[in-house]
């Protein structure tokens, strides 16, 4: 729940064009996640992504970085 008010305010707040790059980079994150997944999976590594509205907040707030975050905890939690 916390997550649908943290993208509602980060949506309100903001104008017009800054809303469409977070829509725009929560979008291409899931792309990317999807991608990612189906390539990880052919090679045998269980480091799955779920798609859902705490990913996509990440990855349209924080773009790449949070990207490359949601992987390095998957993949932190996969080995330790």
């Amino acid at each position: 729940m916390f997550w649908w008010i943290l993208i509602g305010a980060a949506l309100l707040l903001s104008g017009k064009e800054r809303r469409f790059r977070i829509i725009l980079r929560a979008l291409v994150g899931a792309l990317a996640i999807f991608t990612l997944n189906a390539a990880l999976e052919i090679r045998g590594l269980p480091a799955y992504v779920a798609i859902n509205e705490m990913t996509l907040g990440v990855c349209g707030i924080l773009g790449l970085p949070g990207f490359l975050g949601l992987y390095g905890l998957r993949l932190y939690a996969f080995f330790y």
